[in-house]
């Protein structure tokens, strides 16, 4: 089955968004399964960690607004998961975890004007980039719960419940960073990928820059053969003079053969005027 780019597209999203629902899924489910003890009170685990937001970016790197997809489903999938386990779940949280998402658009504005590959080389906007993303969704989460209490106050709360997430969030983005292939454009990676299979494709590196011998490397092997079947304790000597007689008995010795042959009866000539000399 081959992909287009758009087909491709489609698949990569999907993939991201499936992995961010599944993760904020689970997270909600398993952190609601915990509960804290403090005296003879027990309280309902309220945080879980989140990488919604985190994917969300990357998602928006790799693909522009189309990425803007990814953390918005991926927060429906949290708050579905809250109402199934019976949490009261207000109008203004379904808002703060679906449209409060679509603030990751301010990560659009890096690379409106600038390259992705040289902005992905310069770790200091790299960085500012993460940051800007998770701070402008806190303020427009803090903005979808208006009514429910003071706005800097809802805004202190969002930083301070994400915070734990956004030092989770920022590691994981750093060692992403590292790899080639995940933070990056994926309009230019595709197009590098297709000039490097055109090229391969039209024409036959390999034959065209190295010229081997085929009856000459399979000769090659059998030296090493030979040594297997002696248990390794031949030296390369006594292989080169195996090999060598044998090839004479089937007079099928190759250029290389009689090449060394060459070398060696100069040597000896060489050895020998020597010895004359002396």
């Amino acid at each position: 089955m081959k992909f287009n780019k758009k087909s491709y597209e489609a698949f990569d999203l999907f993939i991201f968004t499936l992995i961010a629902c599944v993760v904020e899924g689970l997270n909600v489910f398993v952190f609601n399964m915990m509960t804290i003890k403090i005296g003879e009170f027990y309280f309902n685990q309220i945080y879980t960690l989140s990488f919604a937001a985190l994917l969300g970016m990357i998602a928006i790197f790799r693909w522009n607004a189309h990425g803007l997809i990814v953390a918005p489903l991926a927060g429906l999938t949290s708050v579905l998961v809250r109402f199934s386990l019976h949490q009261e779940v207000s109008v203004n949280l379904w808002l703060a975890f679906s449209v409060g998402y679509f603030a990751l658009a301010v990560c659009l504005l890096f690379f409106h004007k600038r390259d992705k590959t040289e902005l992905r080389k310069d770790k200091g906007m790299m960085i500012f980039y993460y940051f800007a993303g998770y701070l402008s969704l806190e303020v427009v989460r803090a903005l979808c719960q208006i009514g429910v209490a003071n706005y800097w106050v809802l805004l202190l709360d969002y930083v301070a419940f994400d915070l734990i997430n956004i030092v989770f969030s920022f590691l994981v983005f750093l060692i992403a960073l590292k790899q080639d292939s995940l933070i990056v454009d994926m309009n230019l990676y595709l197009e590098h990928l297709h000039d490097i299979t055109e090229k391969l494709g039209g024409q036959d590196v390999v034959s065209r820059n190295i010229n081997i011998n085929v009856e000459e490397l399979a000769e090659a092997d059998e030296i090493n053969e030979a040594a297997i079947l002696d248990g390794g304790t031949l030296s390369r000597e006594d292989l080169k003079m195996m090999e060598a007689y044998r090839r004479k008995f089937e007079h099928r010795e190759s250029k290389y053969d009689r090449e060394n042959e060459e070398l060696e009866s100069y040597r000896k000539e060489k050895e020998a005027a020597t010895h004359g000399r002396r």
